[in-house]
């Protein structure tokens, strides 16, 4: 009796499986029979926009793109793809496409090599429909675009123009990131199977970052705008016109009719045979029965499992979002207090922010350093130990302490000089031993963090500077 029922059952599969491969088959004939399907090779060129709106930084600072095509290391840049068209109606077809390229960009201490990658879908809208067009040839489009684009850079230092600086290369960024894109395109038909196509389109892509150093801060993005060109060619496999080349003012619904009405027969004739097949099985029908309420039990409590685990995880992330409003607050009592201990020193130019469970306090380095100097005068170091009962309380926050210069002088000497303001601000921290060293860290910027792009002697003062940045451990 298991054997009867093993094979009715394996009978039924086979009848499904054939039925299927009918259908699919018999759909999919249709499909390039309509011409609705072509399948393209393209060239296409990125050109990085010169972003004139500056990229922000998390506490409020701004710094400009390096921009792509200057300079003596950088070259034009190029890519290469496939593209899949699918035309819904004459006016409307859906693409997906991947090209895979590169682009570069210098200013005058780097220069940076980044290979792209562009994965995405875009939806083209015909313009035959509102432009008076006599030859079928020629159809215009509008394109909206979304891609997954990927990037992995290296950025290159010199001290002087195509002089490479003891800091080599750098492989400093790679991410995966969304991007938004809006052009107008052409497509040219040599006839019902080949035709020619080209688009030039503006895209935002949300980071700034691959010149090999993303402007935003922490988990914060940046934003940076391009424009890519396209030219290349396509196939399309079939026995009708084009539907590219039918009137506009059609929806294509004839061919879409055929299309569903051969789908939905193939699919009845194989229903047809499966319930022949079943009316025979007799009594071994009712054991097929209780062995399906089985399995709908096991899927029940598999349900059931389910929905405990998503429970089980909404009170996670309650919790992570609860420790998060607690963090913001306690990083706002932080300011407050900070801000109360350096009153004395507000005219001084000492600025505290806090934002996203961080606190941020500035310190120009005329309150801290004579010019050149990496010592701490005696003013500067009443500010510091100004801070330090409050460091002392706050536990459970890390301290970070950042050098930062203008852009006078030699890069490596501003690093230098950046990297020991840092360790002596640090070593005022500690010396009373109520921090902890272990808490703190220090680091040189040098001038690659600037918050002001101007050369006069305002601009490069706010460049000059020491952060001390609190950070909920």
């Amino acid at each position: 009796m298991l054997r009867n029922l093993s094979i009715s059952f394996a009978t039924i599969v086979l009848v499904v499986l054939l039925g299927s491969f009918s259908a699919s088959a018999q759909w999919f004939k249709t499909l390039t029979d309509s011409n609705r399907l072509s399948l393209g090779l393209y060239g296409t060129h990125y050109r990085d926009l010169l972003n004139t709106r500056l990229d922000r930084q998390e506490f409020g600072y701004e710094g400009a793109d390096m921009a792509a095509l200057k300079g003596n290391n950088t070259r034009f840049d190029m890519g290469f793809g496939v593209d899949v068209l699918y035309f819904i109606s004459p006016t409307l077809s859906l693409e997906y496409s991947g090209s895979k390229g590169k682009m570069t960009g210098a200013n005058a201490v780097q220069y940076y090599e980044s290979d792209v990658r562009f994965n995405g879908l875009a939806l083209n809208v015909a313009l035959k429909r509102w432009i008076t067009i006599k030859s079928d040839k020629w159809t215009p489009y509008m394109r909206f675009g979304w891609d997954r684009a990927s990037f992995s850079t290296t950025r290159f230092f010199e001290q002087e123009p195509g002089v490479p600086s003891y800091l080599g290369e750098e492989k400093t960024l790679s991410d995966v990131v969304d991007r938004l894109s809006l052009g107008l395109g052409t497509r040219y038909h040599l006839n019902n199977h080949w035709h020619l196509f080209g688009s030039l389109q503006f895209a935002s892509m949300a980071s700034d970052g691959w010149d090999g150093y993303n402007y935003a801060y922490g988990s914060m993005r940046g934003r940076d705008d391009m424009l890519q060109g396209q030219v290349g060619l396509r196939f399309t496999p079939g026995k009708t016109t084009h539907m590219d080349r039918k009137p506009h003012a059609r929806s294509g619904g004839a061919v879409r009719d055929a299309l569903m009405d051969s789908v939905v027969k193939a699919n009845t004739n194989g229903l047809k045979r499966l319930r022949e097949h079943v009316d025979s099985l007799g009594s071994t029908t009712s054991r097929l029965l209780g062995i399906k309420q089985d399995s709908i039990n096991r899927l029940k409590d598999d349900l059931r499992r389910v929905e405990a685990d998503l429970r089980q995880k909404d009170a996670l992330l309650a919790e992570v979002e609860r420790q998060k409003q607690e963090e913001k607050s306690a990083a706002q009592l932080v300011r407050n207090d900070l801000t109360k201990a350096l009153e004395a020193y507000a005219k001084l130019g000492i600025v505290v922010k806090e934002l996203e469970g961080k606190v941020n306090i500035v310190l120009p380095s005329e309150l801290l350093f004579t010019t050149g100097s990496s010592v701490v005068n005696a003013k500067g170091k009443a500010a510091l130990l100004a801070m330090v009962p409050i460091f002392k309380e706050k536990t459970d926050m890390g301290i970070m302490v950042e050098g930062h210069t203008d852009n006078k002088g030699k890069p490596a000497s501003n690093w230098k000089l950046s990297v020991d303001r840092a360790n002596s601000v640090v070593q005022i921290l500690t010396s009373t031993g109520q921090v902890k060293p272990e808490r703190l860290i220090a680091a040189g910027r040098g001038q690659y963090r600037s918050v002001n792009t101007g050369s006069a002697p305002s601009d490069l003062a706010q460049n000059r500077r020491v952060e001390i940045i609190l950070t909920p451990q």
